[in-house]
């Protein structure tokens, strides 16, 4: 018995076909639609538009529709003639029936009334078609008793979101259809400054920020050890203090360790304390309260280690639209995977982070993603305040984000004193060096080492206690 699993299930093929099944096809269809392209140029443009050469069932028309698109590049004339003549010179005329069946296409010719509709069915029968091949490639994948199921599974829904893409569906709109939209808006915030669009987390990041918005991507980036997951955490824990519904995929952490790290912040307990037992009642009471608010708050942790972009992309959906979550975090995008086809790691980078800005927009949230920083920054003289060149194997990071943040502690680097001679203990920066809807510039934050929180510079004239979750 044949080992492929199609084989088996349909018999041989023959001609390229299932035994006992028809490939989806329409070929009379095919040719209305080129003897269309010969007669009118609006039919044509039609065509070119929705179809491509190997959406042609039949090998001639898709050599002839493919010769067609290259004359109208050219600028050359659509007619019978020219197109013989090209298919002659590529040594294709006879392979595509000779000229006797060039004629025959202008005898059933769709007009360009038509010719969309027409199109359509070609198209759709040919997603079926990759469809089936797709799938049969999977199951005899499956059947293959060392391949790894993981892989086959991300392979498949890559697949098949790569079919779901239509690249006729983002047709051009027409600007009056937002300017009503945009209007109100800015309406709305002249009434109430605080009814910006964005989601606010409580840090000063807001004010230059105004607020995370839907469909953007948000880089967070620092060297390692510098406090960007502590600052990821002080950012989801102000969210979710606004009623907002946070997914965090942390693939450097265990969810019970990030679990850990926010009841330390929220209970302002030293960790190192903590783990020793050296607490008092009271302080453990704190942690109980603090336990308590967190769990009123919708937070999901994702722990997935090298999670690729197919698996997030499938775990998002269900976040969203499961568990009504509304901005996620990614902890951080170097340690993600990628399987397709991208040769070196700075490609895989480049898709990884394309992924993320794709999950942004098709979900429509705002996707924050930490970074890891090159080692480039520390080679530099100077106070090693970081630029966007140093992001690592940055490939697209930068083109692809829409915000792009720094995370900068001088004490990181051993500096005691800023220029003016005040001290740098707790001395926080946020360097925004790039938002594409608005400005740059310097957040300062303070950072609380023995809780590894981050706060506004105002709540260290505070008192220390704080308001709770």
């Amino acid at each position: 018995m044949s080992n492929n699993y199609s084989e088996q299930l349909y018999g041989p093929p023959s001609k390229g076909e299932p035994k006992g099944r028809v490939t989806p096809q329409a070929t009379d269809i095919e040719q209305q639609i080129l003897g269309g392209c010969l007669f009118e140029e609006e039919a044509a443009l039609t065509a070119f538009e929705k179809l491509d050469p190997d959406d042609f069932y039949d090998n001639s028309n898709g050599n002839i529709f493919e010769a067609m698109i290259e004359l109208f590049m050219d600028d050359k004339p659509l007619d019978l003639t020219v197109l013989e003549s090209d298919l002659k010179d590529k040594g294709l005329l006879d392979q595509c029936g000779g000229s006797g069946y060039l004629m025959e296409l202008t005898r059933q010719a769709s007009s360009a009334a038509t010719i969309g509709y027409h199109a359509q069915i070609v198209a759709e029968k040919s997603k079926k078609r990759k469809l089936i091949k797709k799938c049969t490639s999977i199951i005899d994948e499956a059947y293959q008793p060392d391949s790894d199921t993981n892989k086959v599974l991300d392979k498949a829904e890559s697949d098949i979101f790569e079919l779901a893409q239509d690249k006729n569906s983002g047709a051009a709109e027409h600007v009056g259809e937002y300017l009503q939209e945009i209007l109100e808006e800015y309406e709305t915030v002249m009434e109430d400054p605080d009814a910006m669009e964005g989601m606010f987390c409580g840090l000063d990041i807001d004010n230059i920020l105004t607020g995370f918005k839907d469909t953007l991507l948000y880089i967070l980036a620092a060297r390692p050890a510098m406090g960007k997951s502590a600052l990821m955490l002080e950012i989801a824990r102000g969210l979710a203090v606004n009623d907002r519904s946070i997914g965090i995929f942390s693939l450097e952490m265990s969810t019970k360790s990030l679990v850990n790290r926010l009841i330390l912040m929220e209970s302002r307990m030293n960790g190192q304390t903590a783990r020793k037992g050296d607490m008092s009642d009271e302080d453990f009471l704190n942690m109980v309260d603090a336990s308590g608010r967190i769990f009123e708050k919708n937070i999901y942790v994702d722990d997935t280690p090298g999670i690729s972009i197919m698996q997030m992309r499938s775990k998002v959906r269900h976040m969203v639209q499961k568990q009504g979550v509304e901005l996620i975090f990614v902890d951080y995008l170097q340690l993600m995977s990628y399987e397709g086809s991208a040769g070196t790691r700075e490609e895989a980078i480049t898709k990884i982070s394309q992924g993320l800005k794709n999950i942004a927009k098709e979900y429509e949230i705002p996707v924050v993603s930490l970074a890891q920083l090159s080692r480039a920054v520390e080679q530099r003289g100077g106070d090693k305040r970081p630029m966007l060149s140093d992001l690592r194997e940055s490939g697209s990071i930068e083109q692809d984000a829409d915000a792009v943040m720094f995370l900068y502690r001088p004490e990181y680097y051993d500096i005691k004193t800023t220029p003016e001679g005040r001290s740098t203990e707790g001395l926080s920066e946020v360097l925004v060096k790039k938002q594409r809807d608005g400005p740059t510039g310097m957040i300062p934050l303070h950072f609380i080492k023995d809780y590894a929180k981050f706060e506004n510079p105002s709540h260290i004239y505070e008192d220390e206690e704080r308001a709770p979750f």
